[in-house]
């Protein structure tokens, strides 16, 4: 909840002042859909402003308009729904926030044209209902020597670096080379068919120990990413 409380507070700052009102826009974008195929949404959500009757001909604010529209057309990466607040703070100076998001939201559907457009009060509610409604993944990959933790959440995928922020640089090449040891020994075995193990020969001795010794390191490693699973909040592996 880290990320939707600093979110939170981030968007509480900038709009927080209850006396000067806020345009809070959700709109799909999914660039999978027909609809939306040459930026046929921007044009939904020019409508869906201008229906608001403070953005209306004559009544809107000219820069502050024109600021949305430029922080609309801005060039991002492909996601699905497009999250836009946008007001004049107590100074009068512009506060405009775009977010992306990766997944879709119940918000955001045919009835309303694809775009919810509010002039008032910030509209965070959606927000905090993709940060409920998502649960989040912990993806460990693990290639002989090389090992990466990933957060997977609200379909963005973001590695972790602090999950094996304890083990020293000697450990780190003690993994290495015992990795490697063993992934030597496999393809030994791999090339030769046949034949039977119940006389160990001393390379398959040294294989064994190699594997006891990534044993206590894959359990030192496990205790590493058990608290990288209650310090992200992960909720599936």
């Amino acid at each position: 909840m880290d990320e939707l409380n600093t979110l939170i507070r981030d968007l509480q700052a900038a709009f927080g002042d209850s006396s000067t009102p806020v345009l809070s826009l959700y709109a799909d974008i999914n660039p999978a859909r027909p609809e939306n195929a040459r930026l046929a949404w921007v044009g939904r959500i020019k409508n869906a402003i201008k229906e608001l009757p403070e953005f209306r001909e004559g009544k809107r604010d000219p820069s502050l308009y024109e600021q949305i529209l430029a922080l609309l057309e801005q060039e991002r990466p492909s996601a699905r729904t497009l999250v836009l607040f946008a007001s004049r703070n107590a100074d009068g100076k512009l506060v405009l926030r775009r977010i992306d998001l990766q997944v879709e939201l119940p918000v955001v559907d045919l009835a309303h044209g694809r775009v919810e457009a509010r002039w008032g009060e910030p509209y965070l509610t959606p927000l905090i209902f993709a940060f409920d409604e998502y649960e989040r993944a912990g993806v460990l990959h693990l290639s002989g020597a090389r090992w990466h933790f990933y957060e997977l959440f609200l379909g963005e995928l973001r590695e972790d670096t602090e999950v094996f922020a304890n083990i020293s640089a000697d450990e780190w090449r003690e993994l290495q080379e015992l990795a490697g040891r063993i992934e030597n020994v496999v393809a030994e075995r791999r090339a030769r068919s046949g034949g039977t193990f119940d006389k160990l020969s001393p390379k398959e001795r040294e294989a064994a120990k190699v594997s006891l010794w990534m044993h206590k390191l894959y359990v030192r490693l496990a205790h590493a990413l058990d608290k990288a699973v209650d310090r992200l909040g992960i909720e599936r592996l």
